[in-house]
């Protein structure tokens, strides 16, 4: 599509217009088929091939910046080599000097250590746990980190809300926990109506349903009672991310903002909130979640200092799959510069500083395996990048162009 728009411009306009256009309709594609239409797939994008590290401008320019400026460079060093043998090299080097200048420019530096005291946290990758189950893996985690404040595990850890006999253990351990489960539509409206309850709405551009439509779900899917112990295989749900406090209460819920397409996943959020937990503001992500900026962008919007991604990753996946996805969370940690705490079913769980490195990891396949490490949760809260209105506007852009094409095409056609 993208070589296709880009001929037709040139053929229209001229070398010169496509030259210059050729960044922004890579991005604006590469932003629409990532974040914006219903199949959306946020990997393998241009900016993707670095590694989250220091030296990459992820901060700055962001994943769809950073794919921008390489199409950019690439337009400018072609022009290069188009130029008589006599100016090519002088004219290539000459282009690469200002990328590279440029680049050093943007690339940021050392994040300054954070005030805030860091909050020891664990995890261990259970994939399709029972209760019993759960409960000695919790028993051996607590046993092997004692210091645990917190503790995650992985999304759908319950085939439901969270057991009472998981609550009841979180207050005999003093210990705070958040897990992956299933929310009952019906249910997951008695919370929101509840007096004093409070939804923040959805960024714009990815998938939300009003209070409304969480309310025609609920009364249509009434197939079991609400305190049956899982959710009916008919009946609708949010794949949810319950919170359970030291006193054995849940105490906050996060809803699934993008529900895989073609699974059986729940429906999209209402909403998105962070959690003001004891050591801060902490946003949670389900999973998926985490490869989109756009539902990502809501909670660093929030003032999120640190990011909770509980994810089911399934063996049968693969390693270069697990690989792939847990790439996703270095360039968030990256752009956002806040760290994130992500646990797996069966790896790769990890440990991400501010900066997008890996402090600590749980392999794959790695059934059992415990992570744990210190939080150390950004005072100030995340930063979005410059790209969080490039990319839209370079959608928009290329939208009116292909416009302009078809209609240029159709005119051609009739006059013919």
């Amino acid at each position: 599509l993208f070589l296709l728009t880009l001929n037709r411009v040139e053929v229209r306009l001229g070398t010169r217009w496509a030259m210059w256009l050729a960044p922004v309709l890579w991005c604006g594609i590469e932003y629409f088929r990532s974040e914006v239409w219903w199949l959306r797939f946020a990997w393998f994008t241009a900016g993707s091939v670095f590694p989250a590290y220091r030296a990459v401008p992820f901060n700055g320019l962001g994943v769809y910046g950073l794919g921008f400026c390489l199409l950019a460079y690439a337009v400018a060093l072609s022009r290069a080599f188009a130029r008589p043998p006599s100016t090519r090299f002088v004219s290539s080097a000459f282009i690469t000097a200002i990328a590279f200048a440029s680049w050093v420019a943007t690339t940021r530096s050392p994040l300054p250590s954070s005030s805030v005291p860091p909050v020891r946290v664990a995890g261990i990758q259970l994939e399709f746990p029972g209760p019993p189950e759960v409960l000695v893996s919790l028993d051996r985690l607590v046993k092997e980190q004692p210091k645990a404040e917190l503790i995650l595990l992985s999304e759908y850890t319950f085939d439901g809300p969270v057991p009472d006999s998981v609550k009841a253990w979180c207050k005999r351990n003093r210990k705070w926990l958040v897990a992956g489960g299933k929310q009952p539509a019906a249910e997951a409206v008695r919370d929101l109506s509840a007096p004093g309850s409070s939804v923040e709405t959805d960024g714009p551009g990815h998938p939300s349903a009003s209070l409304a439509d969480a309310v025609t779900a609920a009364k249509t899917s009434a197939l079991r009672p609400l305190s049956a112990p899982s959710v009916g295989d008919g009946e609708r749900y949010f794949n949810t991310a319950f919170v359970v406090s030291t006193n054995g209460e849940v105490v906050f819920t996060q809803a699934k903002s993008v529900p895989i397409q073609f699974f059986k996943d729940g429906e999209p959020a209402t909403g998105q909130r962070v959690w003001d937990s004891p050591w801060g503001k902490l946003g949670i992500a389900i999973c998926y979640d985490v490869s989109y900026r756009r539902v990502m962008d809501g909670l660093i919007r929030q003032g999120a200092q640190a990011l909770l991604i509980p994810t089911m990753d399934v063996e049968q996946w693969g390693a270069h799959e697990h690989r792939l996805n847990a790439r996703m969370a270095r360039m968030r940690a990256a752009e956002y510069q806040v760290p994130i705490f992500r646990v797996a079913s069966s790896g790769i769980s990890q440990m991400i500083d501010r900066s997008g490195g890996q402090v600590a990891t749980a392999p794959f396949p790695g059934p059992g395996a415990i992570i744990a490490g210190d939080l150390r949760i950004a005072e100030l809260g995340g930063s979005i990048p410059l790209d969080r209105w490039l990319a839209p506007v370079s959608t928009l852009i290329t939208g009116a162009v292909m416009i302009w094409l078809g209609v240029l095409g159709w005119r051609d056609r009739r006059g013919a």
